[in-house]
């Protein structure tokens, strides 16, 4: 599969994630420690996006398949006014809940008669691979400001502070995976953080403005090179994959 756009920390292919060829191709080429992602909720107003919501349901059970097959851990970020129920059902129940993660916004903004002042990341899998000196106890929250994703071309940016707490402390120890990566904060929040991503794209239009993002973002000055490829017998996890086994 063709890659839209590639650099050393990051790579976006334009393609629907619900297409079988592209979910195997995913599996068989790469290690992924998680899946981030900020999918259709619920609620988006109808039209907002070219879906029915026959698509946009498959588009879940996907995702959450997939992540059960294929990575260690899931965070799906949803609004305060969103019902998760829809999403989170398709989670397989032998994949363990670590926790919620609040995120903030500084300034609450008015939607209908609700005061919408953060939205809620809902993580899944194992902690495996988590901790380390640097990361002990998995905070419960982060704050951002509201203006940060102004000037995006995107009808629900996600802001990057919130995507690299996601990152930073579910994303470590191969590929994180964002299956709807809209206009690229996830993929723009690991290469600040020196960490490979990989975003699925179906709308042109998005991958354009991901694009310019994400060359925009700067990489840290010291890095691992690690790409995580299964190609040509690498074994950049076989640590992390141990680690898993003794939990």
């Amino acid at each position: 599969m063709k890659p839209y756009y590639e650099d050393d920390f990051v790579v976006l292919y334009h393609a629907d994630f619900n297409d079988d060829a592209v979910r195997m191709f995913l599996q068989r080429s790469f290690y992924f420690s998680a899946t981030i992602t900020d999918p259709i909720w619920p609620n988006a107003p109808e039209g907002m996006f070219p879906l029915t919501k026959e698509q946009i349901q498959i588009g879940w059970d996907n995702m959450c398949y997939f992540a059960a097959a294929a990575c260690q851990r899931l965070c799906i970020v949803l609004g305060t006014d969103s019902n998760p129920a829809p999403v989170i059902k398709s989670i397989p129940s032998f994949i363990p809940f670590i926790r919620q993660v609040t995120l903030e916004y500084d300034l609450a903004v008015p939607r209908g008669r609700l005061l919408r002042g953060n939205d809620i990341a809902y993580c899944y899998g194992v902690t495996a691979g988590i901790f380390d000196k640097n990361h002990h106890t998995i905070p419960g929250r982060i704050s951002v400001n509201t203006n940060q994703s102004k000037g995006v071309k995107h009808p629900c940016p996600r802001p990057v502070t919130h995507m690299k707490f996601l990152c930073e402390w579910f994303g470590r120890g191969g590929m994180i995976l964002d299956p709807f990566c809209g206009s690229g904060s996830t993929l723009v929040a690991a290469k600040e953080l020196g960490l490979k991503a990989i975003g699925i794209e179906i709308d042109e239009t998005y991958c354009k403005e991901a694009v310019k993002r994400i060359k925009k973002a700067n990489a840290p000055l010291f890095y691992t090179s690690k790409k995580y490829q299964k190609k040509g017998g690498v074994k950049q996890l076989e640590n992390f994959n141990k680690e898993l086994v003794c939990s």
